[in-house]
């Protein structure tokens, strides 16, 4: 059984919250949360901040080239993809619909209260 984001049944039968399952991930997987903060641009908020955190968090199983610490073409197309993420819902930005299409399916489920586009 991977380790990852996929929603998984708890005991009584309900589906877990992203955040449960952001949490159960950065349990299994310490170092993955120190290692996104490093992402942090310095001119997002707190508010931006967190949710394009979970944005890179629930997908970074996606990129399974991904490691820790070592900079890839997937780890650009990961940070890339969660920065179009945030413009769009922050700054309601619109790209080709294609690239609209893999963002929305990507941040599917993230709740950002007070978003302009949630």
């Amino acid at each position: 059984m991977g380790h990852g984001l996929v929603a998984s049944q708890q005991r009584d039968g309900g589906e877990k919250s992203e955040e449960d399952t952001v949490s159960e991930y950065l349990g299994q997987k310490p170092r993955a949360g120190q290692w996104v903060d490093t992402f942090r641009s310095y001119s997002e908020s707190n508010k931006q901040w967190v949710a394009r955190r979970e944005f890179l968090l629930r997908n970074m199983e996606a990129f399974p080239t991904l490691e820790h610490g070592v900079p890839s073409s997937s780890l650009d197309r990961l940070l890339s993809l969660s920065m179009v993420w945030a413009n769009n819902v922050f700054l309601g930005c619109c790209y080709p619909q294609a690239v609209m299409d893999k963002i929305k399916e990507m941040g599917d489920g993230i709740v950002c209260p007070r978003c302009p586009s949630s």
